[in-house]
């Protein structure tokens, strides 16, 4: 025997109690007699009947203390043992997109439910069931019923997910079941064969020959000028001849016979496309196979790569240093005066500047801070009051002695010398501003140090002065060089490109690291600076769904195609929309129609027995509680008896 919630066996403390009672109560009573003598000559018979007298004193002690145990028994739960009774049985459905594939008619995953429903109509008295759901979201659906109907029920509102399951998880929430019977049987109803299952039954409901064909890639690369696609078809289960369509932005391009073998890759070239840019590319396979879902593949294009550079400086060195980028379209101006000319017109006098993605100054600071792109200030004495930030004044750790081996034109100013990275506050932004490059290989001749307070990073020092500063604020977008670049040996460094690539990086986030994912992933949206929220529309063209701005926190992708992602982004006195598409598709691994699952982990933790065919665990406490109700009776006429 064994009990469910043995911590109710406490309550037999009050047996002593019990006893206590009755050794204190008072076993005679005081009356007036007129005589003893008929006592006298009643005595023999009065001996003879003591054994039978104290037994009727008694039975109600008795009584009462079994009414005590049995309360205590039934409040414990106990559970027997019991061959053919008690049978209990923990059914794992598997829910990933591979139950999805049909073939006669019906889905792996309705004959998954009809076999599990067949066993649960056939529940008797005494047995129980648990289902455990292993798909999107891997949980109880109902434990340890013991009604025939629920069980039946709870299988048919099952729906399969287009993901991957949780095996490992399901069988977790087995055993917490099996430690509360350790006979209970697993039963796994899945679609495929396992090696090594354990105590676990497993119950493949696929069928042999099934056969479905999947879309498992597509990229593109430009050719002069000339997008030239590149898609991946898999037949699994059998050679099939597919017809794929390819389709850009919506339309179709070409169409073409893939002939593909069993469960082989069938890569096929685009090329003669015409497209020179797009957004969205999909291949679509024409096929009447186990799965539709996965006939169709999707590609996006979204982040534009050339960024408009405006440069205000009469320093080549710094335009060459830019020019090393491809994706910087570079517009230079001598002086700030012409930059605003540039931006004006006869009607009126341009007050900011903009309409570029990066701002590099050189020398000199706007009275206004474009509100659009990114600002770098190089070399720049007077830098905007709201920046907070002041130079330091001229004569801090500068050079008043031994000047050989320094230019004249340099005495009386900050002498530098090799850099180093500031102190690190362990945060990911300051991660990302020295992720690429080595500040110690970068040395600066002449200095113009900066006083900041604790709102920006000191991202390189020289010595204890800060050279280059960001600020912390995501939302205030530039950094300052305290030195010109014509005063540092960056043009010959591999490193400037380093520390460039970085500073991208961090100024211009991209709201997802891909545009590719599989059902199930936590998809984690970072947001852009300066944007006032964040809208997600799914596959179907629902909107509404608004994600939190304070933090990334992912969403799970739990459908297939594609989803775009809106920041409305606030630039000086308008907002703009930034979209970026991604594309969802199915696990991979889900398409394949091969019954060979590999080995099962199954490892069991509880220690629970190899179980035998019919053996099961019942709970007693009915028979208990009826058994209850009989002493209680039988005490109560014992009462009435003696006192009527």
């Amino acid at each position: 025997m064994n009990f469910l919630n043995p911590d109710a066996l406490w309550l037999l403390l009050a047996v002593p109690v019990l006893i206590l009672v009755y050794i204190l109560k008072t076993q005679h009573e005081e009356r007036r007699l007129s005589s003893t003598y008929i006592w006298k000559r009643s005595e023999k018979l009065i001996k003879k009947k003591l054994p039978w007298q104290i037994l009727r004193r008694s039975i109600l002690f008795i009584l009462q203390f079994l009414t005590v145990v049995i309360i205590a028994l039934i409040a414990a739960r106990p559970t027997m043992t019991v061959r053919g009774m008690g049978d209990e049985w923990i059914i794992i459905i598997d829910g990933s997109a591979s139950m999805n594939i049909a073939s006669g008619g019906s889905t792996r995953f309705e004959r998954a439910v009809s076999e599990a429903t067949k066993l649960a109509e056939d529940m008797r008295y005494g047995n129980k069931a648990t289902v455990i759901y292993s798909g999107d979201n891997t949980s109880y659906m109902i434990t340890r019923s013991d009604s025939s109907q629920q069980v039946a029920n709870t299988l048919e509102a099952l729906v399969c997910s287009d993901c991957t399951g949780d095996f490992e998880n399901a069988l977790a929430l087995a055993r917490l079941i099996q430690e509360q019977n350790e006979y209970a049987k697993i039963l796994y109803y899945t679609d495929k064969d396992y090696e090594d299952v354990s105590d676990v039954t497993v119950i493949n409901v696929a069928k042999e020959n099934e056969w479905n064909v999947a879309a498992v890639s597509l990229s593109s690369i430009n050719e002069d000028g000339v997008q030239v696609f590149m898609s991946s078809v898999v037949s699994y289960g059998a050679d099939a001849s597919v017809t794929a369509a390819l389709y850009v932005d919506g339309k179709v391009v070409d169409a073409k016979q893939i002939e593909c073998s069993a469960n082989e890759p069938a890569n096929t070239y685009w090329t003669n496309t015409g497209i020179g840019s797009f957004s969205t590319a999909e291949i679509y396979l024409e096929a009447e196979d186990g799965y539709q879902k996965d006939n169709s593949f999707m590609l996006c294009i979204n982040r534009e790569s050339r960024k408009k550079v405006m440069l205000i400086s009469q320093n080549e060195t710094l335009k060459t240093m830019l020019s090393a980028f491809d994706e910087f379209v570079i517009t230079q101006y001598d002086t700030m005066e012409n930059a605003y000319i540039s931006q004006s017109t006869e009607e009126s006098e341009a007050l900011y500047l903009s309409g570029f993605d990066l701002y590099v100054f050189d020398g000199s600071c706007p009275d206004m801070l474009p509100f659009d792109g990114v600002s770098w200030f190089f070399n720049v004495k007077d830098l905007n009051a709201d920046m907070g930030i002041t130079r330091i004044t001229e004569g801090a750790a500068i050079l008043t002695e031994n000047t050989e081996g320094v230019r004249e034109s340099d005495v009386g100013k900050c002498i530098g010398g090799y850099l180093s990275f500031g102190e690190s506050d362990e945060s990911e932004a300051f991660s990302t501003l020295t992720s690429f490059y080595s500040a110690e290989n970068i040395a600066v001749r002449v200095l113009y140090p900066y006083e900041a307070g604790s709102d920006y990073y000191a991202v390189m020092k020289c010595g204890d002065l800060p050279v280059l500063l960001v600020p912390k604020n995501p939302d205030e977008q530039y950094a300052i060089f305290a030195f010109d670049i014509s005063d540092t040996n960056m043009p010959v460094l591999v490193d400037f490109a380093e520390l460039f690539m970085d500073l991208e990086e961090y100024f211009y986030p991209i709201m997802l690291d891909t545009a590719e994912f599989s059902i199930g992933d936590a998809v984690t949206v970072s947001r852009l600076p300066k944007a006032e929220f964040i809208r997600l529309t799914r596959p179907d063209n629902s909107k509404g769904l608004l994600l939190p701005l304070e933090s990334p926190r992912p969403f799970t992708a739990d459908e297939p195609g594609i989803y775009t992602v809106t920041q409305e982004v606030k630039q000086g006195r308008r907002t703009v929309d930034v979209t970026y598409n991604f594309f969802v598709h199915t696990p991979k691994g889900e398409s394949d129609t091969s019954l060979d699952g590999g080995s099962l982990v199954t490892a069991n933790d509880s220690g629970a027995p190899d179980v035998g065919e019919g053996a099961g665990a019942i709970e007693i406490w009915i028979y208990l509680a009826m058994l209850l109700l009989a002493i209680i009776f039988i005490e109560w006429w014992v009462y009435y008896r003696e006192q009527y």
